[in-house]
């Protein structure tokens, strides 16, 4: 069952809010250290899910976007203590969470904006 919302893609719709048989989603994220072990970050997501190809549409494609505050816990390891905050169609979320949004295998912060000199 595919689903989308939650604290890592689709931020701003509650987890599973969406679901059906297959789904399809993309977010970008973009990371930047603001002083010592502060930064910021701002991201955008969209997804759909459908239960068969026949029924895909761009027309019900949902979104959100926001940004937030993170604190690096341990300056030897890319752990932190994020506060997100994400708007979508008629919805918000505001999130507390240790980690990263999403695995590091999937992050492309270095190819876009890196958070070390």
């Amino acid at each position: 069952m595919a689903t989308l919302g939650g604290e890592t893609i689709l931020r701003g719709y509650y987890a599973g809010r969406f679901r059906d048989y297959n789904g399809g989603q993309i977010q970008a994220e973009l990371r930047q250290k603001l002083i010592g072990r502060v930064g910021i970050t701002g991201f955008a997501s969209s997804g759909e899910v459908w239960h068969s190809f026949s029924d895909f549409s761009l027309s019900n494609v949902k979104w959100t976007a926001g940004g937030g505050l993170c604190f690096n816990l341990n300056r030897k390891d890319p752990m932190n203590l994020r506060m997100d905050l994400a708007f979508g169609e008629n919805t918000s979320g505001f999130y507390l969470t240790l980690g990263e949004a999403f695995d590091r295998s999937c992050d492309i912060r270095s190819l876009v904006l890196p958070t070390r000199v």
